[in-house]
Formats: C-alpha cells, structure tokens, sequence
C-alpha cells in the first residue's frame, strides 16, 4: 500500500523533522562529549612528605601537559596522577610545573606519561543559559570522570582579582581542577569553587578559559620542581612523650615507615582505615584500625631498637584489663613491653 503526501504534508513532515532532529542531536550532547573527553582527564593526589593532603581534578590541554587548580597542588612534596579510568595501580609521578599562578588558582603541570588525549580551549563567547558539563573527580577517587551536565547561570562574578563564570551543572570536593566545556566538548573554564550545599545547590564558579591561555602563551618550556609547592612547617617542641606522630589515611598500599633510631618497617595499609606512628622514649608504637569489612581487628606494633612485635588489641587488653584504657596508647605499651622486648 502506497501513501500519497500533499504538499501542505511534505511541508509538514518535513517541519517535524527539523524539529525533532536537534532535540535528538541535543540527547546525544553528553554522550559525546564523554566519549571525547574522559580520556583526557586526571585525578591528581597530594603528598606532602608524611601524609596525603587530598585529591584534585584536571586535564591533559597538550600531550605532555596537565591542566589543574592552584589550590590542589599547594603544600604538596610530590604529585601523583591517576589517568582515566581510575586504578589504584595505574599512576605517573608528576615530574614538574611548567606554569603556577596561585592568585588565579591556576597551575600547569608537567606530565610523566604523555597522553593520547588532550582537551582543546574554547574561543566561543559564553552567554547566560549555554548548556555547559563538569568532567571531574567528585568526593571519591572511584568516581572518576563523573560528567554533569547544568548551564551558564549567571554573568560573570568578581572574587578578588579574578572574573568567574558562575553555572549549575552538580560538582564537589574534587572536583576542582576539572574542564567545564561546552556542547561541543571544548574547555570554557576550569571548575574551582562552589558554593556550601547546605547554603545553596548547584551553584559553582569556574575560572574563564582565557586566562589558562595567557599562562599558556607566556611558554611552558621551563620546568620547575613540584616541591615548590612545599610550605615547611615551624620546628616547635613537642611533648617530652610523644616526639613524633604521623597519620595516614586512606593513602593504600604498603608504606615503609621510618622510625629513625629504631630503623624502619613496612605497613601494609591496604587493610586499614588508618594508622599512626607514635615516638616514645623508649620504643615505637605503630596503631592501626582494620577496614570494618576485614576480618582483622584493631592491631598496634612495638618497636624497640631492630625488634618488631604485632599485637592484637583485643590480646592485649585480656592480658592486661588493667591497661585496656582506649586513650592510654603508653599504658597498654608499657604493659605488652614487659618480657616482649
């Protein structure tokens, strides 16, 4: 069976077309826009020398650079990336910067590895209600790569001696350091601060893409050491017990931990939430909470010259009940050193 359109139905058929085919366009904008730029982005972590000060987002915006904000890199020793997608056992170390601007929030790092993928900055003019995406690490190393989509909500905002372009699309801690891009995947600004989501949802700030190319066209041939970040901190005095105390969360893996006199020993922290290091005077203790999943409980290390004993604490206090007292780390010590070490 043949059907015969009139004029007037091919006119209109032909309306309907033009009018559902950007609405489709449109559906397949995040998608795209993914698929282009997920490979480019990083997560970038933050070590300081004795602990991990947080995790941040950015971009490769050249093969052998990484774009990311000021406020990531700050304090930090050394600078690990993690390229998309996210495993604990694929990372580079970040070998230098080749630009920093911290009144902007801005750094530009020099990358390891080389990426394949790299995001291209934006010469479009923003305008109140374009449809924009953040591409970042939110709240959580697993959730790399989370893509949001929102607009341009506001015209641009002055904070201190920089503009901001103020959108909507959903971000958190993590996030920053991330591309904002626009429908067609390219960079429009860099995600750098928000507003509290108790205070407002969806409202962040991103610094405007051209100032990334001024830095970038003042040449990033120089390369600087990441310790420029470092900011040393004041010797001061500590306690006559405690010389010493270092705490590692979340970091993973297995951490040789330097306990100067006493030599060194390795912590596997794979297995634990936390663990600290505690200098006495005459011995060393290593304390560690167990994942609440792992079927280990919480065990603490005795150091004393080259001599090493792990110990339960749940042994250690039905040995010794007089000890057990959860905030007396010296206490249940004193009582396990007896003939041990």
């Amino acid at each position: 069976m043949r059907i015969y359109l009139s004029i007037k139905g091919k006119v209109g058929l032909c309306l309907a077309v033009l009018f559902v085919l950007p609405l489709c366009l449109r559906a397949q904008d995040a998608k795209e826009v993914f698929r282009v730029a997920a490979p480019a982005t990083v997560t970038i972590w933050n070590w300081n020398g004795s602990k991990w000060i947080g995790f941040g987002s950015g971009f490769f915006v050249s093969p052998g650079l990484i774009v990311t904000n000021f406020h990531v890199v700050d304090g930090a020793k050394e600078l690990y990336c993690f390229p998309y997608p996210y495993r604990n056992d694929n990372y580079f170390k970040i070998q230098g910067y080749a630009q920093a601007n911290k009144a902007i929030d801005l750094a530009i790092l020099v990358a390891a590895v080389p990426s394949k993928s790299t995001l291209r900055l934006s010469n479009m003019k923003v305008e109140i209600g374009d449809k924009i995406f953040a591409l970042g690490t939110p709240d959580d190393p697993a959730l790399n790569a989370t893509i949001s989509p929102g607009i341009i909500s506001g015209d641009l905002r002055r904070s201190r001696n920089k503009m901001l372009y103020q959108f909507t699309a959903p971000t958190s801690h993590g996030s920053s350091g991330g591309p904002l891009l626009n429908a067609s995947g390219e960079v429009i600004g860099i995600v750098s601060s928000g507003v509290d989501r108790d205070a407002a949802q969806n409202l962040n700030f991103a610094i405007p893409a051209p100032y990334l190319k001024a830095m970038l066209d003042r040449g990033t041939r120089t390369m600087r050491p990441v310790s420029d970040f470092y900011h040393p901190q004041p010797v001061t005095k500590q306690p006559s017990v405690h010389s010493h105390d270092v705490a590692f969360a979340g970091a993973g893996g297995t951490h040789r931990i330097n306990l100067g006199n006493p030599g060194s020993y390795e912590v596997d922290a794979l297995d634990a939430d936390w663990f600290s290091v505690k200098k006495f005077p005459n011995y060393v203790l290593i304390s560690c909470d167990a994942n609440s999943d792992s079927p280990r409980k919480s065990w603490f290390i005795l150091a004393k010259g080259r001599q090493f004993i792990r110990v339960n604490v749940s042994q250690a206090a039905a040995e010794h009940p007089e000890d057990s007292d959860e905030d007396d780390d010296e206490t249940d010590v004193d009582g396990f050193l007896q003939g041990r070490l």
